[in-house]
C-alpha cells in the first residue's frame, strides 16, 4: 500500500504559503475598511476592526467605517460618532448600519475616538 504522505506535505507547504500572504487587515477585507463591532462598547479599543490600521498609499488613502454594532435581531443598535484627534473630520452620528467615509491628506500617523463612547478609540497609519 503505496504512502500518502509524500502527498500531503506539498499540501501543507502550499496552505502555509498562502496564509503567510494574507494582509494584515484580515481574509476578504478591503485595506481601508474599518467595522464597528457588535458590543463596540464593551469592547473598547477592540470594537473598531482592525485596530491599528495601516493603509497602503496605492489605496487612495480612503478609510470607510463601517457601523455593525447591532447585537440582535430587533436590536436597535449603538451610534457612533467618530471624532479625529488631528481636528481632520467629525463623522457626525453614524447609525447602525450606516457608514463614514473620510480621504486621509497624506502619509502619517491618525488617531481617532468615539464622541459618544469615550472608552474606543483608533489608530490609522498611512504609508508612503
Amino acid at each position: 500500500m503505496p504512502s500518502r504522505a509524500p502527498r500531503v506535505f506539498p499540501v501543507l507547504a502550499l496552505a502555509g504559503l498562502v496564509a503567510g500572504c494574507a494582509d494584515s487587515n484580515g481574509p476578504g477585507r478591503i485595506p481601508g475598511d474599518i467595522t464597528i463591532l457588535p458590543n463596540a462598547v464593551t469592547q473598547g479599543n477592540a470594537g473598531f476592526s482592525p485596530n491599528p490600521l495601516v493603509v497602503p498609499a496605492g489605496e487612495g488613502r480612503v478609510v470607510v467605517w463601517q457601523n455593525q454594532d447591532i447585537v440582535a435581531v430587533g436590536d436597535s443598535g449603538t451610534a457612533h460618532w467618530l471624532l479625529s484627534d488631528e481636528n481632520l473630520f467629525d463623522s457626525g452620528s453614524i447609525a447602525p448600519g450606516g457608514a463614514f467615509t473620510f480621504t486621509f491628506p497624506g502619509p502619517g500617523t491618525y488617531h481617532y475616538r468615539c464622541k459618544n463612547h469615550l472608552n474606543m478609540a483608533g489608530t490609522i497609519t498611512v504609508t508612503d
